[in-house]
């Protein structure tokens, strides 16, 4: 559309005929709706892709990663740890028993 805006104002400076350059201004008038649509068209998608390039800068989040594969070994870890915490104390409480049951068979006889 600027091209042929551009061409016809350059035809209209070259030509020397006033009927003629009547001719191209009514020609230029006749596209100055769609030239004005255009121009208004670009500035508001322009306008738009500018708030919408604010909007994402100003919302943006710092990305947060998580490193799955460490926070899996210290899981792992962690249930290795209740498990020996719960064997130790399974065998504290035979050896009480153990312990106990000696007590007794040693006062039994005393």
């Amino acid at each position: 559309m600027e091209l042929a805006e551009k061409l016809m104002w350059d035809n209209y400076h070259l030509e020397e005929d006033p009927s003629k350059k009547v001719k191209i201004l009514e020609s230029l008038i006749g596209i100055q709706p769609y030239v004005s649509g255009y121009y208004d068209s670009t500035r508001y998608v322009l306008e738009e892709a500018v708030k919408a390039d604010e909007d994402l800068h100003r919302n943006k989040r710092p990305y947060v990663g998580i490193d799955v594969e460490a926070r899996r070994k210290k899981e792992f870890e962690e249930e290795a740890e209740e498990r020996r915490f719960k064997m130790i104390k399974e065998r504290q409480a035979a050896a009480e028993v153990v312990y106990n049951n000696d007590l007794q068979g040693l006062q039994i006889t005393a």
